[in-house]
This record gives structure tokens, C-alpha cells and sequence, in this order.
């Protein structure tokens, strides 16, 4: 650790993982990030303690900003774990498959192993969970995406 830190290593790595953020390269900079955090709890717990609270301003701010009568729609990957979203919307709509299916889409648009997306699903609530804090649930698996965007349409129209 010394050496690395010695030879400027530390600083480079948060230097490329900031640049490539800034330029829009996500991909990098998450799977580094969540190969350590999926793999240490507390890790996880103080990421989340940085995170929460700016997510959590953010979205007051764009809440703030909207108009009145404005719909506004928050993507809550965490919303059960949270512990508060609920309490903050007025509904909540699951987007719903079977896990093998997660993990495959996990698996293709990511750079993660599968027991590394394995890792990450068994740290979050259980779909039965999450499914019981919702006012809808839309089930995405075995489906199109015409047909899902018609359900989650048809489920718009009637919310509002």
C-alpha cells in the first residue's frame, strides 16, 4: 500500500475514475467501485453515507423545481432499503422479473461476473419485499418492450 500510494497510484486511480465520470464513462468507475463495496459491508454502508444525503438533496431540488400539477417520477433502485421513500411519494411502481432474468441482463450490460451480480442482488430486499411496498407491480420478464411500455402506458393513464 505504501509503494502504490508512494509511486502516486492511489491518486491516479481516483484521478481516471473522476475524469471518466465527468466525461459521461460510468461503466469503469462502477464496477471498481462496486467490485469493493459488494464485497466489504461496511464498505457499502459508508459509500452509502456520502451518497444518500447528495441523492437525497437532489431530489428535494428537482421536486422543488417542478411545477405544481407536474407528474414527477423518481427511479428508487434502493426504495424499500431506504427505510423513507415510501413515506415521500404518493405511489410506487415495481418493474418486476424473475431473478435468473435479472442476472442475465446484468450479466450482458455489464462488465460483472454472475456471482458478482449474484452478490449484489442477495444484498438487496427480496422481491416479495419490494413487491409488498407497491401500489403496482409491471412484470418484465418473458415480455417485449412494446408490451412493457404499454403496461407501464396504461398504468400512467390511470394514475393520473
Amino acid at each position: 500500500k505504501k509503494e502504490i500510494d508512494y509511486m502516486g497510484g492511489a491518486a491516479a486511480v481516483l484521478a481516471r475514475a473522476r475524469d471518466d465520470y465527468k466525461a459521461g464513462q460510468y461503466r469503469w468507475v462502477a464496477t471498481v467501485t462496486s467490485k469493493l463495496v459488494f464485497a466489504d459491508p461496511s464498505a457499502k454502508r459508508r459509500l452509502e453515507a456520502i451518497l444518500h444525503p447528495l441523492i437525497g438533496d437532489e431530489t428535494q431540488r428537482q421536486a422543488e423545481a417542478a411545477v405544481a400539477a407536474q407528474a414527477i417520477v423518481f427511479d428508487v433502485p434502493l426504495l424499500v432499503e431506504s427505510g423513507r421513500w415510501r413515506a415521500l411519494v404518493d405511489k410506487v411502481l415495481v418493474v418486476d422479473c424473475e431473478e435468473a432474468t435479472q442476472l442475465a441482463r446484468v450479466v450482458q450490460r455489464s462488465a460483472w461476473t454472475a456471482a458478482a451480480v449474484r452478490a449484489v442482488i442477495e444484498s438487496q430486499a427480496p422481491r416479495s419485499l419490494r413487491r409488498s411496498c407497491a401500489d403496482a407491480v409491471v412484470y418484465n420478464d418473458a415480455i417485449t418492450l412494446a408490451a412493457l411500455e404499454a403496461q407501464v402506458d396504461t398504468l400512467w393513464r390511470r394514475w393520473l
